[in-house]
């Protein structure tokens, strides 16, 4: 499913829980899409990056893992002050955060443009997430 038809059904299931733009999401919602969803997801793509430069034969090929292997390095810190943001109800640097993972994963994607492994699909799942974020952090800011 592409994000942007993921984006407007998030929105819909919200406010089909009654949740109103500006109040606090119940069940702790948005640590649990930035550290169990988003923060593992990254982990998960720099241990097959790992994997693949180990496994890599192509000394090209590997160095462009190695360089996205450091990319997933910086989303796992942009996760954490992703949640460091939340938890300040600093909405705004919860959103620039989430945009920097964006950035770098899209970043890694433009260095391997014809992957066939997981991690273009991976990529693609973490640019999703962290969209997600994104728009939880505007709700979360209100009007």
């Amino acid at each position: 499913m592409a994000t942007s038809s993921i984006l407007p059904l998030f929105l819909v299931l919200l406010v089909s829980f009654g949740i109103e733009a500006g109040i606090e999401l119940p069940g702790s919602i948005p640590p649990y899409i930035i550290n169990l969803i988003g923060r593992t997801t990254a982990f998960d793509t720099y241990t097959l990056l790992n994997t693949l430069i180990h496994d890599a034969t192509d000394p090209q090929l590997k160095q462009r893992y190695i360089t996205c292997s450091s990319d997933y390095i910086s989303t796992l810190e942009y996760f954490d002050s992703a949640k460091n943001a939340y938890i300040s109800a600093d909405y705004k640097r919860m959103k620039s955060n989430t945009s920097d993972v964006i950035k770098a994963v899209r970043d890694c994607d433009r260095r391997l443009p014809n992957d066939t492994s997981q991690l273009p699909v991976l990529n693609k799942r973490m640019q999703d997430v962290s969209s997600i974020i994104i728009i939880l952090a505007d709700f979360l800011s209100g009007p």
